[in-house]
């Protein structure tokens, strides 16, 4: 039996191409526990994608051209929950995504009615990007819990807010996402506000990174998240 999976076009990130971190959470959702995930190139939207599975590792394929390759997670992100940088995020609230935003069509952080609406903005004095978001009941398949490729997704743009403003790319250039590793730790609930954070992580040569981690307001981390990426022409979150 051929396995397949579509990425509709709700989870766009570019407009004609899926949303970095909402496809590697579907790919990784063919694994158990955490995973890093490589996009090879932009995923294609509203088609299927087969699915090949092996021993330690999936590959989702569109016909010949390998788009995802999920494998068991190559590393981990330690959180320590700092109460008082949690207060700040929870005291701001959420943040209207602008009209001018860089990426417009984006799930994540991009304007949309039918999108996630996260938009993170600097915490004055530290190094995190927050925001607060309030999950509804369109991304939870049970009514109750937040879809797991959501989660991944949520966690996907605020690594890259925190890379460009802290000044490890260039504002002429996006960061588009090209590898991601996400534990989840516990459920994102509808209508609980999280906060977001997001922060700059290490560099090399061709690619910038960023860490992220959602927790919850008793301060119990839900999600985190590594992403690396690729610095691409602003206007290809745009095409």
């Amino acid at each position: 039996m051929v396995t397949t999976l579509t990425i509709g076009r709700r989870f766009r990130g570019p407009r004609r191409s899926g949303n970095g971190g909402v496809s590697a959470g579907l790919a990784a959702g063919f694994l158990e526990g955490p995973a890093t995930v490589r996009l090879r190139r932009p995923p294609p939207l509203d088609r299927p994608l087969m699915v090949r599975r092996g021993s330690a590792d999936v590959q989702v394929m569109d016909g010949d051209e390998l788009v995802l390759h999920a494998r068991d997670a190559s590393r981990h992100v330690e959180v320590t929950v700092d109460h008082g940088l949690l207060q700040r995020t929870y005291d701001r609230g959420t943040i209207s995504v602008p009209r001018d935003h860089a990426a417009p069509e984006c799930f994540v952080c991009g304007p949309r009615a039918d999108g996630l609406g996260i938009c993170p903005r600097a915490l004055d004095g530290t190094q995190l990007w927050a925001t607060v978001w309030i999950p509804d009941r369109s991304v939870a398949s049970d009514g109750r819990q937040v879809d797991p490729h959501v989660v991944w997704g949520a966690l996907d743009c605020p690594a890259g807010f925190a890379v460009v403003r802290a000044g490890r790319a260039p504002l002429t250039h996006f960061p588009a996402l090209t590898e991601f590793t996400v534990t989840l730790h516990h459920p994102v609930r509808v209508g609980e506000p999280v906060a977001v954070w997001g922060w700059s992580g290490g560099r090399g040569e061709g690619h910038v990174d960023g860490a992220t981690a959602i927790v919850d307001a008793d301060g119990v981390v839900c999600a985190t998240g590594y992403a690396r990426h690729t610095l691409v022409p602003v206007d290809f979150a745009q095409r």
